[in-house]
Order: C-alpha cells, then sequence, then structure tokens
C-alpha cells in the first residue's frame, strides 16, 4: 500500500511539474512585436556581441550552420537543391546573405520595423550599416515549429528575393520551375 501511494505521488508530481512547464511556454505570446524583435536579436547575436583579434578586426564564427538553425524549412530545401546544382563555375551566392554583404566585418543593424504579422509570416526591417554604407533588409520570416524562421532575403536597391533567385537559378539549370 505505501508502494502504491509512493508511485502514485511520484506520477502525481512528474504530471504537475510537466504542466507547468508547459504553460511557463504557452503564456509567452510569439506573434507579438516585441518577441520577433528578441528573436531577430538572437539570430543576429554573433553581431551584437563581437569578438576581435589582436589587430582589432571583428572575428565572425562562420563554423556554425545559420541557415539550417535560423531559415525556415521552405528556403533550406530551395538552397539546398541549388546547392546540388552547382556546377565547377558557378557561384551561388557570393555575399553573405546574413549581413547582404560580401565583408561583414564592420557590419551593425537595428530594427527599423517589424510588419505584416499574420499567423505565418511577418516582415522585419533591418537598419543596416556596414564600412559606412547605409541599407535596409527585409528579413521575410515564416512561422513554423513553434517560432520564427528566415524565409527569404530582399536587399534594397531593386534587387528581388533571395527565393526568387534561388528558382530562378533551379530553372535555369533544370528546365523546372519550384
Amino acid at each position: 500500500m505505501t508502494k502504491s501511494i509512493i508511485i502514485l505521488t511520484i506520477g502525481l508530481l512528474i504530471l504537475i511539474g510537466c504542466q507547468n512547464r508547459s504553460n511557463s511556454n504557452e503564456n509567452i505570446d510569439r506573434h507579438s512585436e516585441s518577441y520577433i524583435k528578441q528573436r531577430i536579436d538572437s539570430i543576429y547575436s554573433r553581431f551584437n556581441n563581437p569578438t576581435y583579434n589582436q589587430n582589432g578586426r571583428r572575428i565572425i564564427d562562420y563554423s556554425y550552420n545559420y541557415d539550417s538553425a535560423y531559415c525556415s524549412s521552405r528556403y533550406n530545401v530551395l538552397l539546398n537543391q541549388a546547392l546540388k546544382l552547382l556546377d565547377d563555375d558557378d557561384i551561388l551566392l557570393d555575399y553573405d546573405h546574413w549581413t547582404s554583404s560580401q565583408d561583414p566585418e564592420d557590419f551593425t543593424y537595428e530594427i527599423g520595423g517589424i510588419e505584416n504579422i499574420t499567423d505565418t509570416t511577418a516582415n522585419v526591417i533591418l537598419k543596416a550599416k556596414n564600412w559606412g554604407e547605409n541599407y535596409t533588409v527585409t528579413l521575410c520570416l515564416f512561422f513554423e515549429k513553434g517560432d520564427w524562421f528566415v524565409d527569404d532575403f530582399i536587399k534594397e536597391y531593386g534587387f528581388k528575393s533571395e527565393k526568387s533567385y534561388l528558382c530562378d537559378f533551379i530553372k535555369k539549370h533544370t528546365g523546372k520551375n519550384n
């Protein structure tokens, strides 16, 4: 009898502990502007908290795969399809799409706005600065797996979206639309 009560008590404590943990996550409004801003700041943390070498140059860690961690599964499918089609002479992206630049060592940003928030999409306008040049990058976000992921990068100066570029690249190499 005592053994049954102990097992029942342990089971009840586990159940209560799981319920409390799930309730704390449910209280986060992941569709609020403040949460989306926090998510973008987290994604871009390697630029917010830089380390420097002995010459005073910013060190950017490229060993971590930010695309697989922070881009949507839809974006990663397109990117991987395009990468598989590369010829020896092809260059898919000749810049860092996270900063929309080739040399991101001086990159800084602030969030200029968060627009068009729906259940599954949102746009974040980054006001960026790199090597004295001011520009904007629009991050198109997609909500999946319980959080926001970058689904497209749109540079200013009339460039089309990166996903459109990837689709065109795939079509050019396969003759098929994506």
